[in-house]
């Protein structure tokens, strides 16, 4: 049940990626979505297992999302700076 929820919001992630080019901070949410369902996977994975090296795997991985969110909220900091705006198409464009 855990690995169809995944695959779930795993699938509505790309599709929103996919589907929503305009704003910036979309992208990033469906990316972290997107990372959240494959630990979701990864942890139902480990509990059907039973083994306690997969849970510990799980943690390491959550705190490496957490790092790649702040590094993407970072960039969008900058980007609203630079451009004034969030728009995908003004950082994407490669004017300086």
């Amino acid at each position: 049940m855990g690995v169809i929820m995944c695959l779930v919001f795993f699938s509505v992630a790309v599709f929103m990626v996919i589907s929503q080019k305009r704003y910036f901070l979309v992208i990033l949410l469906s990316v972290e979505v997107m990372v959240l369902a494959l630990f979701l996977g990864l942890v139902s994975y480990s509990v059907s297992v039973g083994s306690v090296g997969s849970i510990l795997m799980g943690v390491f991985f959550l705190t490496f999302s957490v790092c790649e969110a702040s590094i993407g909220l970072g960039v969008l900091v900058a980007t609203v700076r630079f451009w004034g705006g969030d728009y995908s198409s003004a950082c994407l464009s490669l004017k300086f």
